[in-house]
Formats: C-alpha cells, structure tokens, sequence
C-alpha cells in the first residue's frame, strides 16, 4: 500500500514539473523601445494554449484608448493574433477612469515557450500602438560601450565662451534604434533671432547620425523626438560625440519599470566638453519633487507662495554650489534654476487662482477677480538680479533664447493691462468718449465687479497702436531691466534688443535707419548676423515680387452693410473660403502654410473654389503687402471700422476665423481656430457637393 502511494506521489509531482514547464510567466519584462507612454505591459504568460499579456493603461481621465482587433505580437518573422481581450472589448472604445489608471488582458495565439523576445504591435498604421524587444529571457543583457565613452572625461579648463562663427559638430548613434522613433530633429535654440528652425536629422539603420550646423558662440543645440529632449552642449569646430541608450531612456519614463535596476547610463559622452555634458545631464535628470502643491495653496496667498519658491530656489543654488563639478556644468544649472524662478513666480496669481477654484468648487474665472491685480512690494523683482545678464557662459544654457524672449516682454506693475489702459486714460491725446470707457473698465476691476465691454475696449485700444508703442518702450524690457541691474551695458540687454530688432524679419519688416543706429552699441558679431537676416528677407522680398497667383482687390466704397455683399460679388456662383487673418498671428502664417497643397490640389482638380484672405489695418500694410505674394489667392485689406464691422458681423472670436460660402451664397461652415487641412478640405467639398 505505501509503494502505491509513493508512486502516485512520484505520478503527480511529475504531472506538476511537466505542466510548469509548459508555462512561463515574467513580470515586468523589459523592453527596448515603445512609441506610446500609454499603455505598458504588466505581465507575459505563455501557455501551449494561449499567450496573455497583462496590461496597464494611464491616460487622460474621460477620454478613451482602443485596441484594434488586427493587433499582433511579432517574434521574429511569424506573427501571432490577437484572439481576444479581458476587461477591454477590441475595436471598442475604452473610457478611462477618473483615476487616469486601468488594467484589462489581452489574449494571443499561443507564442513558442522558447520565445526570448517579441514586439507588440497594435497595427500598422503610423499612430497605433507598439512595443518592441520585450524579453522573456530574463537575461541581464551588456550593453556594449565603446572604450572612448567609458573613459574618465578630461576636465575642460580655461574655456572663454566668447562670439565665434562656426560649425556645430556632433557624431552620435541611438542603441536600440527603430524606425518607429519617429523623426529626430535638431534645433539651435538662437539667442540673438529667437529662430528655432527644426533640422532632420538622418539616422543610419544601426542608429548612428551626425550633425553639422552653423552656430555663433559655444551653445546648446537640442537634440528632439517623440521619446527625448537633449541639450547638447557644443563649441564651434569642436567634436562631440554622444551615445543615446534608448532602452535606458526609455526604462526611466516608464511607469512601471522606472524603480527597476538601471541598464547603464542614459547617455554617454565623448570629445570636446563631454564633462560638461555629462554634469549637466546627469544632475538636470534627477527625479525633482514638485513645488507647488494645488491642493494646498489656495488661502496661501502671493506672498508667502512667493517666498516658499524663493526658498527652493537657494536651497537648489547651494546644493549646486557643493557640487564637485567643472564650474561651466554649475553655472548652466544655476541659470536654469533662476529662469525656472522667474516662471514659477511669474505664475503666482495662475496657481493661486488654481487651487482657489478646486477648493471652493467655483470657476477660474471667477476665482480670477480675487488674485487679479495684486499690487507688487517695491522688492518684488529684486531676484532678477540672480540673472547673470552680463556672464557670456549663459550662451551655453539650453534656456538662454527662451530667457531672452521672455525677457523681451518683461513688464513690471500689477498687471500690463490694467497698467496699459491706466496710462491711456490719463493721456491727452485720447478722446474723451474713449477715455470714459477706461476708467469704466478701471472701476469695475477696481471694485472687484464684472466688465461687460472687452469687445469694445480692444477695439478702441486698436485705435492707440501707438501710445500703447510709446508705453512698452518705457516700461517694458530692456528699459526696465537696465533700472533692475543697474547698468546699460550688459550682454542680456544687447541680446534684448537685438531680438527686438529680429522679431521685425517675421513681420517682413527690413532693418530701419533707427534700427542701424542702435545696433552699433553692439558687438560686431550681433550686428553682422542681424545685417545678414535683413539681407536674406531683402532677397525674400525681391523674390516675392515675381510670384503670381495672388491678387489684390479694392475694397468696394459702400455702406458697411453692404460689404459683405460688394466684397463677394466678384465670386457669385462659387464655393469661398474666407479667411480673416492679420501679419502678426503665428497660427494664422502657420495655417496659410498647412493649406498650399490644399489649394494646389483643388486648382489642379479644377475644383471651383475662391480663397480669400480678409486683414484689417492692424495688419502693417507695408509687412502686409510682403507677406501676400507667399499666399495665393483673393486680397482684401480694410480700414479699422469695416474689420470691426466684419467682425461682428461673422461673430468671429479672433484670428483666424474661417467661413466657408457655398455657390448660393450661404454660409455653410464656420470656425475660430485652424481646425487643420483635413476637416477644411471635407467643408469644401461638402459645399462643391451642395
């Protein structure tokens, strides 16, 4: 009897081990690269039946996520499917929860139990999503670094950032690289023209590239995808090289992996500066905790929020200070620790009237009347002072050009608007029907009551371009930051001014005689490249002179109700698109772009369909007349009281606004916003159809 026993003892353990062996589970199994932080895989158990993946999902709560039914899992050239899903319903929206978390299965044709890695791949469309190399091996995989990123970096030592034309030259490769990564630009952030033109870079199959750029001065050029931002810290006709550990990178993002053992290093770095690099990145990627807190702050007030931001701002200083690292790395962190304070306490009343909403459960509009012009202590901008406005190794910050345009527009007082109408309504040369509607607006911020005229009063603003012009030049940029730091010779302040100058070139406006005298108080190497940009728009502007396919039209001499009407009788019988668009709105030139091949297709396919573009006077008709050669189709420019008309007359909230005329003469879509060239080209064509 106890033989019997022992055999079905021995029987049943055998049935145990043999049936294990049939299974395999990983938890949290690593991966190389994801094109999605939305959902991520919690377990993998492979089965002779099936194979069930364990997900998570984090996304935006109230929205929803799906997952197609033609998903597949890819281990080598075979492809499994998707059978079905557990808590997720395939091809069905799924509606995220107020937490932002879920968690559902996902159930596969069965995977080899020998399988060591595999890509999870939702579709194949560009957008779906995919994970690739998750590894079942459980192996602790080398990463193989070449010897010259493994060395000790050789300090770099009696280094002058100075102004130097030259190339930026940087020779890189991304490990564990896929074409799924998207496109990889670079920008030079520059800090005299504010451009930030992004430059692709091409990538090999084995994920290795090279840059070669034009800069002014040692810089930062930023490194960018959908996955990572990386400052690069370059000097003209220096190499540096740099190693991008892409399953590192992405470890460190992920939600459920980021506690996980590290594979290496993020990022490694050879060459010129490398020492610099790798202070700067390994510091400014150190988990921060967050300094403000919504949920506690709304009885706080601007004064103490501003001391608290303050306080974090020493402590980050000193611990920087301590910090045994090459002096050029301790002087890009501390610069990005004061523009950080500059934004957060720039942001006081926004965080105040935040947490003041959520914790009286009423609106941030209304929330806005308690914080919205708290007057400022005669102190209060004393930090700027920390700015090192007249240090040259600032032009090594990756922030140096955001900084720069921030600083541009710096203002102070209680808030610009208010201090802006304030000034108009005490200016003779305002009417006295107009100043009454300012000090109307003046009283009801004053006392704290609802203002039911804004329409009115930008309109009338419009009027006094040039008084408000007046106003920010003695009260905003450089002009109040020369008080500030007590000097008018500093680099920030040329870098200032020289942006103003450059912000001109985007409005089509060349250099003026005013323009050139100014600029001789700057360095040489700022003079030239501003006078190089004028030279290229000069030439832009020549050559859009010989453009065609644009036509300026007289605005009809009528009532203004019936301009409209004048305006659009040249096009009877014609699907329109009105666009009402000015020479300064980013979006508007950004849409305008967006829409060429639109109109190229449509005029190739013989598609009946007018574009005309709608700008008033606020629009410089110099920079307007510049501008309109690039934008083919009708031109009309107004004066301020037909643009007003028009405007109420469309209900348009702003620019640009887009209405769509079909061929009898109805409206038949309208939109504030660019609603962008696929939702525009379905209008059109349902107005051709009508």
């Amino acid at each position: 009897m106890k033989s019997l026993s022992l055999i079905f003892t021995i029987l049943f353990t055998c049935i145990i081990v043999n049936t294990q062996a049939q299974n395999k589970t990983i938890d949290l199994p690593p991966f190389g690269f994801a094109n999605t932080k939305t959902i991520e895989i919690r377990k993998v158990s492979l089965s002779e039946k099936e194979t069930l993946l364990e997900v998570d999902a984090f996304f935006t709560p109230g929205y929803w996520i799906r997952i197609a039914s033609d998903t597949y899992l890819k281990a080598g050239d075979k492809k499994y499917k998707i059978q079905k899903g557990e808590g997720i319903v395939l091809d069905s929206l799924f509606w995220m929860p107020k937490s932002g978390e879920a968690s559902f299965k996902l159930v596969f044709e069965p995977l080899p139990l020998k399988t060591e890695k595999f890509d999870f791949i939702e579709g194949d469309c560009k957008d779906c999503f995919k994970i690739y190399d998750i590894d079942l091996s459980k192996k602790q995989h080398k990463i193989n670094i070449p010897k010259e990123f493994q060395q000790k970096h050789q300090v770099t030592k009696n280094f002058s950032t100075k102004w130097q034309k030259g190339k930026g030259l940087i020779s890189g490769k991304i490990i564990g690289y896929k074409p799924d990564l998207g496109d990889v630009v670079f920008i030079y952030p520059n800090p005299i023209t504010g451009n930030r033109d992004k430059n692709l870079v091409t990538i090999s199959e084995d994920g290795t590239f090279k840059i070669n750029t034009t800069i002014y001065s040692p810089t930062s050029l930023i490194l960018l995808s959908d996955s990572f931002y990386i400052p690069l810290i370059v000097a003209p006709d220096k190499e540096l090289k740099v190693l991008i550990n892409l399953p590192e990178m992405q470890r460190k993002q992920s939600r459920l992996q980021r506690n996980i053992v590290s594979k290496g290093e993020g990022i490694y770095y050879a060459g010129f500066l490398a020492d610099v690099n790798n202070d700067v990145y390994k510091i400014s990627s150190e988990e921060r905790k967050n300094r403000v807190n919504i949920d506690s702050i709304a009885d706080l007030g601007a004064d103490a929020l501003e001391k608290h931001f303050k306080q974090e701002y020493y402590k980050e200083i000193s611990k920087n200070n301590a910090l045994k690292i090459n002096d050029l790395s301790r002087k890009i962190l501390n610069s990005k620790a004061i523009n950080e304070l500059k934004d957060e306490i720039g942001n006081i009343g926004y965080y105040l009237r935040k947490s003041y909403a959520k914790k009286y459960n009423i609106s941030e509009k209304e929330a806005q009347v308690k914080y919205y012009s708290e007057p400022k202590r005669a102190d209060f901008y004393d930090f700027y002072k920390e700015i090192p406005y007249n240090d040259s190794d600032i032009l090594l910050s990756p922030i140096v050009s955001e900084l720069v345009n921030d600083l541009l527009f710096f203002h102070i007082g209680e808030n610009r608007i208010l201090d802006i109408v304030r000034f108009l309504s005490e200016s003779p040369k305002v009417t006295d029907v107009d100043r009454n509607l300012f000090k109307e607006f003046l009283e009801a911020k004053q006392n704290n009551t609802s203002f039911l005229k804004m329409k009115e009063l930008e309109e009338v603003g419009m009027k006094y371009d040039d008084l408000i012009k007046e106003y920010d030049k003695k009260n905003r940029g450089a002009t109040v930051l020369a008080k500030i730091w007590g000097t008018d010779n500093a680099l920030l302040l040329d870098l200032i001014k020289a942006r103003k100058i450059a912000n001109q070139f985007a409005d089509y406006e060349p250099l003026t005689e005013e323009n050139k005298e100014e600029m001789k108080s700057f360095p040489i190497e700022i003079q030239q490249i501003l006078i190089d940009e004028n030279d290229k728009l000069l030439a832009r502007i020549e050559e859009n002179k010989k453009r065609t396919g644009f036509t300026v039209l007289n605005v009809p001499q009528t009532s203004d109700e019936q301009l409209l009407v004048e305006m659009l009788k040249p096009f009877k019988g014609k699907v329109i698109l009105i666009d009402m668009w000015a020479t300064w709105c980013g979006p508007c030139l950004a849409a305008n772009k967006q829409m060429e091949p639109l109109k190229a297709e449509f005029a190739f396919a013989d598609k009946d369909v007018i574009f005309l573009y709608l700008a008033g006077e606020n629009s410089p008709e110099q920079t307007w007349k510049n501008m309109i050669p690039s934008i083919k189709g009708q031109h009309y420019r107004v004066n301020k009281n037909q643009w007003s008309y028009l405007q109420q007359s469309f209900n348009a909230r702003g620019v640009p606004t887009y209405i769509i005329v079909d061929k009898k003469g109805e409206h038949s879509y309208q939109v504030s916003g660019f609603p962008g060239v696929n939702t525009m080209k379905n209008e059109l064509l349902k107005a051709l159809e009508k």
